[in-house]
Formats: structure tokens, C-alpha cells, sequence
């Protein structure tokens, strides 16, 4: 099984992954994300088609796999400040583009 990384599926939808999308989005990072340590930067990447990346966007998906539980549980530990909370949650659908936005 290959890298999550190079997969051509989009981890949101299952469909034609053509980028690569943050799990934790880069604006809830600290800068420059070239700071970040790269076993980190290595984990927060998954493959995304256009449209459920650009839906995606700055919110977090209430994708529950292991990658996203611990990137979210690792970036709120470390980095982001007592009391965070993400601007906003969009729904995975599997085999569906992402849904609309939940507040």
C-alpha cells in the first residue's frame, strides 16, 4: 500500500485526488510552516480533488480517521492557544464531494 501522500484518491470523497490538502488548515498554523517539525508537516497532508479542497478550505472536516483525529489533537496540543476553536466543521460524505458548511 502506498503513501496516503501520492495516493490519487481524494481522502474526502474517494475520488480523482489532483492536490493536497492540510488537515489542519495552514491559516491555524503557526508561520512559516517551515518551522513546524517535519515528522508533523509529513502527517498533515492527504490527497484532495479541487472541489473538496476548495470547500474544505479553512475549516476542519468531521473526517473521524486516525490521521485527522491526531493531527487535530497534536496542532491543539502544541500550537494552537487554550480555548481554540476551529472557525467551523464541513461534513465528509464518502464517494461525494464535501457537504455543506455545519456551524
Amino acid at each position: 500500500m502506498g503513501s496516503l501522500r501520492t495516493s490519487n484518491t481524494c481522502h474526502y470523497c474517494g475520488g480523482r485526488a489532483t492536490t493536497v490538502d492540510h488537515i489542519v488548515p495552514r491559516a491555524d498554523l503557526p508561520r512559516p510552516l517551515s518551522r513546524l517539525p517535519y515528522w508533523y508537516r509529513s502527517q498533515i497532508e492527504v490527497p484532495a480533488c479541487l472541489r473538496c479542497n476548495g470547500t474544505k478550505a479553512a475549516f476542519r472536516s468531521d473526517c473521524e480517521c486516525g490521521q485527522c483525529v491526531w493531527a487535530w489533537n497534536t496542532a491543539q496540543a502544541i500550537w494552537m492557544p487554550i480555548g481554540y476553536r476551529p472557525r467551523g466543521y464541513v461534513q465528509v460524505v464518502r464517494n461525494r464531494p464535501l457537504g455543506e458548511l455545519a456551524v
